[in-house]
């Protein structure tokens, strides 16, 4: 059976229900604990594109019915490398979808000058497994390579054992003299700004851009950092982020310490610090996702110490076409 595909976009709102209706359908069986897809999620995606990111997305149909999806991210001025996400409803699985829509794939990234694709499967990593290893299998059939793996790890925060995170902070503050807690919500304030894009890898008006969109994309982000006492500068940050539509649910962002101010446990402070504002203002959330590289131990490591677990991992999968 012979597949075509639309692009996904604003003017049709039939290609904005059928990428929901895939992309739940995937997510209900392949990792139904992570928050839903929802069509605000994906309008808002659509009106608000990230500066200098070229975001394309496509449904696709068999005989008049979604049974898949893909879609392509990369870079404006150096289009060399694309982010894939490819998705194939489960009950159109084993029946060649899949290789027809990554055939389709290539010819949609060549003809936009792209030569690498890049994707995340699932994959059965020590201590955890989802039982859902096909995507992967499916990428190394398809002549990909893997990168390395990633670790989710969730916090469940009903119940939250505020003694491991007093004792927590007794530990980080030990080595945390001369520092001091600064924390906010969504816009940071202008005596910061400069430090956190520096911090982000980031100029000044593009963190503000990068703040403006996550804000229009629906998320409000709790930021707490570590002022250098002796400088006035912010050395670390941390951030934690939440959208309306999904309250039982929080993302844990990066943790970033200035490389002259590490080995004092400032990550571990503005981590314990921003969880605990933060569910002070969404006390209704009763869990929290991060994502980290395996070999990412530091992090990983605080991570553990605060009580999270790791629930499901992915491994980055790449391909140079040419």
């Amino acid at each position: 059976m012979t597949i075509d595909i639309s692009p996904l976009s604003l003017e049709s709102p039939t290609s904005i229900e059928e990428w929901v209706h895939v992309s739940e359908a995937v997510r209900r069986y392949d990792l139904p604990i992570i928050p839903s897809t929802t069509r605000s999620d994906i309008e808002r995606a659509l009106r608000h594109p990230w500066p200098g990111l070229t975001e394309l997305g496509f449904v696709v149909r068999a005989d008049g019915e979604p049974v898949g999806q893909f879609g392509l991210a990369f870079q404006q001025d150096d289009a060399a490398t694309a982010a894939l996400e490819l998705g194939v409803s489960p009950n159109h699985r084993r029946r060649g979808f899949g290789r027809q829509i990554l055939r389709a794939v290539e010819d949609v990234a060549h003809g936009h000058g792209c030569r690498t694709l890049s994707s995340n499967a699932l994959f059965d990593h020590p201590g955890v497994s989802v039982g859902s290893g096909g995507a992967s299998v499916f990428a190394r059939a398809a002549g990909y390579s893997t990168d390395g793996p990633d670790l989710n790890y969730r916090l469940h925060t009903e119940g939250t054992d505020e003694r491991r995170l007093d004792l927590a902070l007794e530990r980080g503050w030990a080595k945390a003299t001369g520092y001091r807690v600064v924390s906010w919500i969504d816009r940071t304030p202008k005596e910061l700004v400069d430090s956190v894009a520096y911090l982000n890898g980031q100029d000044t008006d593009d963190y503000h851009e990068t703040e403006r969109l996550t804000q229009e994309r629906g998320r409000t982000v709790y930021h707490t950092g570590m002022v250098h006492e002796g400088s006035d500068r912010l050395v670390s940050w941390t951030s934690l982020s939440y959208q309306s539509e999904h309250p039982w649910h929080g993302s844990q962002h990066n943790t970033i310490v200035d490389p002259p101010h590490r080995g004092r446990r400032l990550g571990l402070v503005s981590k314990v610090e921003n969880l605990r504002f933060f569910l002070r203002h969404q006390p209704q959330v009763t869990a929290c996702d991060t994502l980290n590289a395996a070999d990412n131990h530091p992090i990983i490591s605080i991570n553990e110490e605060l009580g999270f677990v790791p629930t499901h991992a992915f491994t980055s999968w790449s391909r140079t076409y040419y």
